[in-house]
């Protein structure tokens, strides 16, 4: 059963009605990488045989690509912030193992070294966002 003129008309993700949408599997499309992220964000699979529609207005390719954006942005802040903590332990590590080679310069100062390399390394994380 095919679909009617008006329903073959409707965005594939919100229904509405649109004057200039994208067809997820022509060049434009596949080059915003539309099926992947449709299916990756919104958990929808659409596919060539189906019946539905198969195309998307504007509107929800632009939401769907500041999702995208959105993620990838929060992977990459992810990864920085591991990357902070691994940098930390390893820092606090060889302050540790400096203490313990006898070098004694007291709490005071193994806690201002700690705080000011975690505070460099905070700043190198801001200034490369």
């Amino acid at each position: 059963m095919d679909l009617n003129r008006r329903q073959r008309d409707l965005c594939r993700i919100c229904s509405s009605e649109y004057e200039n949408g994208i067809n997820v599997f022509e060049e434009e499309g596949r080059r915003l990488y539309l099926q992947a992220k449709i299916r990756k964000y919104l958990y929808i699979t659409i596919s060539i045989d189906d019946k539905l529609p198969k195309i998307i207005c504007e509107n929800c390719c632009k939401k769907l690509d500041g999702i995208h954006k959105f993620a990838m942005m929060a992977i990459k802040i992810q990864d920085k912030l591991n990357k902070l903590v691994v940098n930390t332990a390893n820092i606090t590590a060889s302050i540790t193992y400096e203490n313990k080679k006898g070098e004694s310069k007291g709490l005071l100062h193994s806690y201002l070294t700690k705080v000011s390399c975690m505070g460099m390394l905070i700043l190198c994380i801001i200034s490369n966002k």
